[in-house]
């Protein structure tokens, strides 16, 4: 059947390239008039002196070719010669100068190995793997030590006790009344809990009693396992039951089932904030568990992924170098509690100098009401997922409603691919907000790292920037070599940001966490002795700043949402 096909392609041999576009109405891939981006050329020049003609190999300087870049591979008598040919203004010399030498090498090994597979040939340069071992990851931007959230928390408390420190519509709290109001309730919880860490569930709607109900189970030493109001039933029942939840922080107006079998501790009793307001006695260990958030599984059941103080408080430090909250400063809370990208809100205020602004439930389903709230109270920091980011730049075509941006200062937006038209929006408003691409698994703590958006970024794809602190990448082949720069492949992560793993999921947690191989004995800290699997597929650029290119497994994802494609077929089945 091939063999036929190819019969039929080669009567149509010489058929031009352009004339093919020209019949077949076909448009060109952007920046080449070609239907081929890439072309391979291989050229067999034969020996003249047997027909006794004197002939000569003539280099052009110039020369029109087809598409961005055509290799061409001319074999002589004696000797070869390759040739690239490219678009200068579609690739940098430095890119053509690592293929040329990528291509040398690969020659080298096919005439050592002619068996070889192209797939497992290690077309990695020397010069390359020092780069991206010794170079790009090199991410010591400050001394990392390992401290908890709730230790930061209390030396902003002595710093300023009377600044404020949440606004909720028409309440405002200070950082002291928010210390002694967590340290009641964190009381509360060790009556229960008689010291033991423990799992501490969370069904609260976006409010005061949230973040003090955080920082509470915290001061008690124990996890919280955020919990949404609005999740059906069943799997509430499946978090409870294996994360052990014992008690469940909530209110009597949210939704409750006895066959749970956890006990309530009622936020909304006015009551429950009583009695003695210090601090409680508890060694707070930075290694234990901050936080237990449940992510979509590939077996139809959420999967809890296990996050420790120490890595929270290294990504917040990192985020407040890069974005700093200083004094003043705003920062919006509008991220629902049961994404990790809300402990950068939750947190991240205190980190700096500043202040968090509650958003009303649902508030961020609706761009009318985060832009009324920033022009109001004006806010300076603020997340969003691309997707809304994008409704929410529609709003600004108005001129007035362009002017209540005057406060903002920092816009971070991950979960998605940025876009080129959100880029061309933004860049049209010609606002002083920055704009920050972050990236980040579960796994890795919140994020992993950020890309600052140029101008000039629109024509192009936008990298997910430079790893944070203490994090390490590494992009891999199938066999676990590392990839060459530019060359696709597997996105994983080293460093202080790893999670502890998932919760009663071994067999998962050996498969994502794996032994790093490029970590040095005695050389490098412990916490690179592993790497997670993101299941991403990237490539460094030569800047050492990295491409995201999509997933080589099965997960999607939907408003910054990650899912499974396991689990929405095992509920629809």
């Amino acid at each position: 059947q091939v063999s036929k096909e190819l019969i039929e392609v080669y009567k149509h041999i010489g058929y031009p390239n352009n004339l093919i576009m020209r019949d077949n109405q076909l448009l060109p891939l952007p920046g080449t008039p070609s239907i081929f981006d890439v072309s391979f050329v291989y050229d067999i020049v034969e020996d003249s002196d047997q027909y006794e003609l004197k002939a000569e190999i003539l280099d052009q300087d110039r020369v029109t070719f087809p598409g961005s870049l055509m290799v061409i591979l001319q074999h002589t008598p004696h000797k070869d010669l390759i040739k690239l040919q490219y678009k200068p203004e579609l690739f940098a010399d430095e890119t053509i100068d690592l293929l040329g030498l990528r291509f040398m090498k690969l020659l080298e090994l096919v005439s050592g190995q002619a068996d070889i597979k192209i797939g497992e040939a290690e077309l990695l340069l020397d010069q390359e793997r020092s780069r991206i071992l010794q170079q790009f990851n090199q991410t010591s931007y400050f001394t990392y030590e390992p401290r908890t959230i709730i230790e930061l928390f209390h030396s902003k408390v002595a710093k300023h006790p009377e600044r404020k420190a949440l606004i909720d519509h028409d309440q405002v709290e200070t950082y002291a009344s928010v210390d002694a109001k967590a340290n009641q309730l964190a009381r509360n919880i060790l009556q229960k809990t008689q010291g033991t860490p423990s799992c501490i569930g969370i069904q609260l709607e976006r409010s005061t009693n949230l973040v003090i109900s955080l920082l509470a189970v915290l001061k008690a030493g124990c996890a919280y396992v955020p919990i949404d109001p609005t999740y059906p039933s069943a799997r509430k029942q499946f978090i409870f039951e294996d994360a052990n939840v014992s008690y469940l922080i909530t209110t009597s107006d949210l939704p409750f089932e006895e066959e749970w079998k956890v006990d309530l501790i009622d936020v909304g009793d006015p009551n429950i904030y009583s009695g003695d307001d210090s601090i409680p006695e508890v060694q707070l260990d930075p290694y234990s568990l901050a936080y237990i958030m449940y992510t979509s599984g590939s077996t139809g059941k959420p999967k809890g992924v296990m996050v420790e103080n120490h890595s929270v408080v290294n990504t917040l430090l990192d985020l407040e170098r890069r974005f700093p909250v200083e004094e003043h400063d705003l920062y919006l809370l509008k991220t629902p509690h049961t994404f990790d990208v809300s402990g950068t809100e939750l947190f991240g205020w205190f980190m700096g100098e500043g202040s968090l602004l509650v958003l009303e439930p649902d508030g961020e389903k609706n761009p009318q009401i985060i832009l009324e709230e920033i022009h109001k109270h004006k806010v300076t920091h603020i997340n969003f997922v691309p997707t809304m980011f994008r409704a929410f730049l529609e709003l600004l075509d108005n001129a007035d409603n362009l002017s209540k941006l005057a406060s903002l200062k920092w816009i971070c937006i991950g979960g998605e691919a940025v876009t080129p038209d959100i880029l061309h929006k933004f860049n049209s408003l010609q606002t002083d907000s920055k704009l920050e691409n972050v990236y980040g698994p579960t796994e890795c703590t919140i994020w992993a790292s950020h890309y600052s958006i140029r101008g000039d970024d629109t024509t192009r794809a936008i990298p997910i920037g430079e790893p944070l602190n203490e994090t390490r990448w590494y992009i891999v082949g199938k066999q676990d070599q590392l990839q060459p720069i530019g060359i696709a492949g597997e996105l994983c992560l080293s460093g202080v940001g790893l999670a502890r793993g998932y919760l009663n999921r071994d067999e998962l947690t050996k498969e994502k966490f794996v032994a790093n191989p490029f970590f040095q004995e005695g050389i490098d800290p412990v916490y690179f002795r592993n790497m997670y699997r993101t299941g991403d597929l990237a490539r460094w650029l030569p800047s050492g700043t990295i491409e995201f290119l999509g997933r080589i497994d099965f997960q999607e994802k939907v408003r910054g949402v990650r899912l499974e494609t396991g689990e929405i077929e095992n509920v629809l089945s």
